[in-house]
């Protein structure tokens, strides 16, 4: 089977680039899976997504996604999204407590995002 080209990367720049076997990505229209192949896509990522990648290297990367856009030629995927944030870098606790104490003011794209880091992070805790 081939690998994937997968590039991550938000309006801060490149968070991660490689080959992989798979990859998963949550859409506005729900959760997707990508191997090698798949007929090209362009998707709306979701403000409170996860991404998540199965690195040929065997690692398993996840990646909290806050909008932006999935494109897929069925040899390369790239998100190309608002926010994007590895979930090893992400406190399941500090992620909790800020979504806790968040102003009522505070906009909706914030609230997604920290739904999106505690999201990733759980994934990659419970793999």
């Amino acid at each position: 089977m081939a690998d994937l080209d997968v590039s991550i990367v938000s309006v801060d720049g490149a968070v991660w680039s490689g080959t992989a076997t798979s990859v998963t990505s949550t859409t506005v229209e729900g959760e997707m899976g990508i191997l090698y192949g798949r007929q090209p896509i362009l998707a709306q990522m979701a403000d409170d997504g996860v991404v998540t990648v199965h690195s040929t290297d065997g690692e398993f990367l996840v990646f909290a996604v806050s909008g932006g856009l999935l494109s897929c030629t069925g040899t390369h995927v790239v998100v190309m999204a608002e926010n994007a944030t590895p979930a090893s870098a992400i406190s399941i606790e500090d992620a909790e407590k800020k979504l806790a104490v968040l102003p009522e003011e505070s906009s909706e794209g914030e609230r997604a995002q920290l739904k999106a880091q505690i999201r990733a992070a759980k994934r990659l805790a419970s793999a």
